[in-house]
């Protein structure tokens, strides 16, 4: 995620849902959401308050054990996310979009639509 850039971005992007500098920031936040969605191991939010105790998770997501979140934290962070701000994932997925056609310079690239109507 760091090689990439996305946590940056999505900082940038979201960081206004933080209301104060108390706390986490936004990109700490993402970077254990989006570690929590790949590892898969738990669908709970619960889960959170888990591997908070664990170091060794801390340090296989590479984060300080002292900036490792809560399953309160984590619920009020998503529960942050209201209908303007759900805009901005778009934004950010059009960076990675960008970011990937930097990287591999296609001389053709192909577009598909998904017109279903519902």
């Amino acid at each position: 995620m760091r090689g990439i850039g996305i946590l940056p971005e999505l900082s940038r992007v979201f960081g206004s849902l933080r209301k104060s500098g108390k706390g986490l920031s936004v990109s700490d936040l993402f970077h254990q959401a989006l570690c929590f969605f790949f590892d898969g191991t738990s669908r709970h939010l619960v889960h959170f308050d888990a591997v908070k105790q664990d170091a060794g998770y801390a340090g296989a997501i590479e984060m300080a054990p002292e900036k490792m979140a809560s399953s309160h934290t984590m619920k009020r962070f998503f529960g942050a996310f209201r209908g303007p701000q759900n805009w901005g994932f778009r934004r950010v997925l059009q960076q990675l979009f960008l970011w990937r056609l930097q990287k591999d310079q296609p001389k053709v690239v192909v577009l598909g639509i998904d017109a279903m109507v519902m």
